[in-house]
């Protein structure tokens, strides 16, 4: 199997003009692109000096393995969309899913990187290969006739158009200790879900605690001990737990104390034990590994970014409702889902909804049986669900946590 990060996509240099050059000799590459003539080199040469000065192009050569085995990139690029198109030049290296990883990876550089609403593609009707890989990438086709400007007018009776959408959905949120259902309701429905993992840590926040059954009828905090003298007002990805094992420990030995008569306790317990049981550099880290296990439980294969990627790649200082909007940005998503509790700040620094459409979670909580109660109580950790309903009925519940998702304007209609 291929490994999606063999491949990575690289800006064309004329340099590269001379391998393409020799690929387009080829009779049957050519005719995929609808090329009449075979290539001449000055001309070949020439057409790649003008292309790579146009700003409504962008040429990018595909690498596989640090080799270049094929070209692809944008034209007719304006504000809101631009027209795709890839090829493999290497015939042993054409059928094995090369192709789509690298057109995989322009689609992001298309939403993220140009912003567009809507990326389109022209391809041969007997091209069934191409047809298929472009409607894996949810492609279809449209019957807009925008032949105008293309070299495919000539042939619109072999070929026909392909659109793909941005339609996906971003959210974030800060990576809290054994997190309740709601954190998991966004990660689920949305395509990319961001950890903001170099926000400031809060003492006496859901960072280092959340609440589970402590006895019959009460709960109370579960706590991860950290470092606080040595990390005022540091980032969750520098605060560091407290380097003993013994509140592991205690922490284990209470949860099973508190839950070994449930259901589902040993079902999920050793993994849970061997997660926490790691050696993490600090506080982000040993949340997200635990919210990455309980994914694993409920089968959620959302996309997990974390925010300091982002960071490094940008040397960002943007706070707050900017940093959010250069991370939807980034994301190359066009709809943020946002928590409830988001929508006070965003008003008050004038977040910019037009620019980044937004939906507003609405979560309420489902009743489910527990076992140390009668009566049920909500808003605990999503671990109280696996314990006593399991990880397929725990996912049940979140997909049907928020009935409808809220607008800016109704969410502003709402106390």
């Amino acid at each position: 199997m291929v490994k999606e990060n063999s491949i990575s996509l690289n800006n064309f240099t004329l340099h590269d003009a001379e391998k393409t050059f020799l690929w387009l000799q080829d009779n049957s590459l050519r005719e995929l692109f609808a090329m009449q003539d075979k290539p001449n080199w000055e001309r070949h040469l020439d057409y790649f000096k003008k292309t790579l000065n146009d700003p409504t192009q962008s040429v990018y050569k595909i690498n596989y393995n640090k080799e270049h085995i094929g070209n692809c990139g944008f034209k007719y690029i304006t504000k809101h969309s631009g027209e795709l198109w890839i090829y493999i030049g290497e015939q042993k290296h054409r059928g094995k899913g090369l192709g789509f990883l690298a057109c995989k990876e322009l689609v992001e550089i298309g939403f993220s990187k140009f912003n567009f609403e809507r990326i389109f593609l022209h391809v041969l009707k007997k091209n069934l290969p191409a047809i298929k890989m472009y409607k894996k990438l949810k492609f279809e086709e449209t019957f807009e006739n925008e032949f105008d400007k293309s070299i495919w007018k000539e042939r619109i009776n072999d070929n026909f158009k392909m659109e793909l959408v941005n339609d996906k959905k971003v959210a974030m949120m800060q990576p809290s200790f054994l997190p309740w259902q709601g954190l998991f309701e966004l990660i689920y429905k949305s395509d990319k879900f961001i950890f903001l993992d170099d926000f400031q840590f809060s003492v006496q926040s859901h960072h280092t605690r959340n609440k589970l059954f402590i006895n019959k009828n009460k709960v109370d905090y579960y706590n991860v001990p950290v470092q606080k003298s040595k990390f005022f007002e540091a980032n969750l990805n520098v605060v560091k737990p407290v380097e003993n094992k013994q509140w592991k420990n205690k922490l284990l030995r209470t949860l099973e104390y508190n839950y070994k008569k449930a259901p589902y306790f040993e079902s999920i317990q050793p993994e849970l034990i061997e997660t926490i049981n790691k050696n993490y550099s600090n506080l982000a880290e040993l949340n997200i590994g635990i919210i990455e296990l309980f994914c694993k439980f409920m089968n959620i294969k959302s996309e997990l970014l974390k925010s300091s990627d982002f960071t490094q790649i940008t040397q960002s200082n943007s706070k707050r409702s900017k940093r959010v909007e250069e991370l939807i940005q980034w994301s190359g998503c066009k709809t943020y889902l946002s928590a409830f509790g988001s929508y006070d700040y965003m008003i008050e620094d004038k977040f910019n909804f037009k620019e980044y459409p937004s939906l507003f979670q609405n979560y309420n909580p489902k009743p489910y049986k527990q076992i140390h109660s009668e009566i049920f109580v909500p808003y605990l950790s999503i671990l109280d669900a696996l314990y006593n309903i399991g990880p397929d009925e725990t996912f049940n519940l979140i997909k049907v946590g928020t009935e409808k998702w809220l607008t800016p304007n109704e969410r502003a209609s709402i106390n």
